[in-house]
């Protein structure tokens, strides 16, 4: 038993160090600058569209090692681009705060990031950014 709770242990550290080594030092203060540009409000047909600090922390975790092109600064600035096209859109076919960094398709099992579109939509037309 004893072996089994020092894997375990080690595991934990393990993820967690990895984790730090992917999102980067100030991982957390990035999540909830994310988290708190979603409006703290549930919308019909979506839910709420805040999730919690360690799931956003876990999706990316997967986006940066799927899109390590990427980093912070462009994650937020394609979040706040988006956040502004649907309040644009009074919120209309709004995603989560989850669902806009991951989501797996229930059908196919691919997992799609409406993030990743916003960021390459910014990196290949940066002035989009200075239009709103």
């Amino acid at each position: 038993m004893f072996i089994l709770d020092e894997f375990e242990s080690l595991l934990i550290k393990t993820k967690k160090k990895v984790s730090s080594e992917i999102l980067g030092s100030a991982s957390l203060e990035h999540i909830n600058t994310y988290r708190e540009m979603f409006p703290a409000k549930r919308v019909a047909k979506v839910g709420l569209l805040r999730q919690t600090v360690q799931e956003l922390k876990d999706k990316f975790v997967w986006f940066f090692k799927t899109y390590p092109e990427y980093d912070w600064n462009l994650v937020l600035d394609a979040t706040d681009y988006y956040i502004y096209i649907k309040n644009k859109e009074n919120m209309e076919y709004i995603t989560t705060s989850s669902y806009f960094i991951q989501r797996t398709d229930t059908y196919t099992k691919t997992n799609r990031s409406l993030l990743a579109d916003y960021c390459q939509m910014i990196v290949d037309n940066p002035q989009i950014l200075s239009e709103n």
